[in-house]
């Protein structure tokens, strides 16, 4: 993984934390900013993965 990957995947999983959280207090909005970032790190490691596939491609 190269080092955008792994941000994302920090990103995604802090995300996921967020989620975890607002569903134990009970705040269930879809606009939530954990669900937010999780789609955000999801976005941006797919972007990534696609930027190293280029690089080994060309």
């Amino acid at each position: 993984m190269k080092k955008d990957q792994i941000k994302s995947r920090f990103k995604e999983m802090k995300g996921n934390a967020k989620e975890v959280a607002g569903k134990v207090i009970e705040i269930r909005e879809p606009g939530y900013p954990g669900n937010i970032q999780n789609a955000h790190g999801n976005i941006a490691a797919a972007y990534a993965a696609l930027q190293n596939e280029y690089k080994k491609a060309g």
